[in-house]
């Protein structure tokens, strides 16, 4: 196995600087996706958290906020109806359009 730490060119721990962009993280409010979302504000990026538990998801903002980040919470709905199991199969998933992410 090599160790990487060894390889020319190759390094453990990279520094992402994100400074003027917007991430759009959902299940924002717990996790991985809050672990995500402080990932992305500690590298400069405003954040815009998403998640259906909204009582969650404003302590995720509100703690992110306090640490001096710009963040903003949004509450999402569910995406589609909830469909008997023999409907579920035909279901197709709603088209999502996302932006460049540029503030």
């Amino acid at each position: 196995m090599t160790d990487l730490g060894t390889v020319p060119g190759m390094t453990l721990d990279p520094t992402y600087d994100f400074n003027g962009q917007v991430a759009l993280v959902t299940g924002a409010a717990s996790g991985m996706g809050l672990a995500t979302a402080r990932a992305f504000a500690a590298s400069g990026a405003a954040v815009v958290l998403v998640d259906v538990q909204e009582d969650r998801l404003a302590s995720a903002v509100e703690g992110l906020e306090s640490g001096g980040h710009t963040t903003q919470g949004s509450r999402s709905l569910q995406a589609t109806p909830r469909m008997s199991p023999s409907r579920r199969s035909t279901a197709s998933p709603p088209s999502t359009r996302v932006g460049s992410g540029r503030a």
